[in-house]
């Protein structure tokens, strides 16, 4: 399970016994975030085909096929490969900020207010072992 099914799955828990409410709210939260990261990546993922989505800003994962796919091509990267590859790092440095606070902060806090407030397992938190 990753991260954002983890954080889902939690969020949609009842909190153990002496959990507070504000648990709820932040693993609520949490997946929000989640959410706009994988937004970010992966735009808005049609019911059918690409077709169907109307006109939206280009994300993440295409501009990356742009730039970083051309990888078996002989010729010199083009004035677009260029620019995506541009693009990518210019909005990705915000995101990775996002992930890292998630992954190293955010994440680990709210496992210890489980761990502490007796919340059940949940799949990939690593129980206290004494």
């Amino acid at each position: 399970m990753n991260y954002q099914e983890n954080i889902h799955h939690d969020a949609g828990r009842t909190p153990g016994p002496g959990a507070s409410p504000e648990l709820l709210a932040r693993l609520y939260t949490l997946s929000l975030k989640v959410d706009d990261i994988l937004f970010a990546f992966n735009g808005k993922q049609p019911k059918a085909s690409r077709e169907e989505n109307p006109p939206a800003p280009v994300c993440i994962n295409e501009r990356m096929e742009t730039s970083f796919m051309r990888f078996m091509e002989t010729s010199a990267p083009t004035a677009t490969h260029r620019r995506s590859y541009d693009i990518v790092m210019d909005e990705f440095t915000p995101i990775h900020a996002q992930l890292k606070q998630i992954s190293q902060v955010d994440l680990p806090a709210i496992e210890a207010e489980m761990e502490k407030a007796g919340v059940p397992y949940t799949p990939g938190r690593l129980p206290q072992w004494e």
